[in-house]
């Protein structure tokens, strides 16, 4: 489903060129990539034949991740060593002070998440990525309660 065809695109690409909005609404409910780039250089969305169609890419579905209002690639690999970009951006976070990263962290826990989250799907997933930030000293688990399929990143937005 994610390769392309003889004629340089994929199914997804077909469909929301041709206008088909229940089959491009199966394609991404199934979880073909919407970010694949056919032979004229457009992601299926760029192909879209209308805006109902577009809106179809705001959200993945079956979850609760934002994806953004145009429904474009939000992230994207940039390079062959993205790893290790990733790594070495990382690093200056990590240099923090302790303690000073330690209470920041307890702070949101117990000013913002405990007592205004608690509603949210899979709250107990965001307070855990909380709680092994502060267990490991490590900043990678306070971006991935960001990102985690709970309704955190929905609320926050909100509030």
């Amino acid at each position: 489903m994610n390769k392309l065809e003889p004629l340089g695109s994929t199914a997804l690409h077909v469909a929301c060129f041709r206008g088909h909005k229940e089959i491009v609404k199966l394609l991404l409910t199934k979880g073909v990539s919407r970010s694949i780039m056919n032979k004229y250089n457009c992601i299926p969305y760029e192909e879209a034949a209308s805006n109902d169609i577009r809106e179809l890419f705001d959200r993945i579905p079956g979850n609760n991740r934002y994806i953004g209002n145009s429904g474009r690639v939000e992230w994207l690999l940039v390079s062959s060593n993205a790893h290790a970009m990733s790594a070495r951006n990382i690093e200056p976070a990590r240099q923090t002070e302790t303690h000073e990263f330690e209470s920041h962290t307890k702070q949101i826990m117990d000013n913002y998440i405990i007592p205004y989250f608690q509603d949210i799907s899979k709250y107990e997933v965001l307070l855990d990525f909380f709680k092994m930030a502060l267990r490991e000293k490590d900043p990678k688990y306070l971006l991935k309660a960001y990102t985690a399929e709970t309704g955190f990143i929905q609320d926050s937005m909100l509030t």
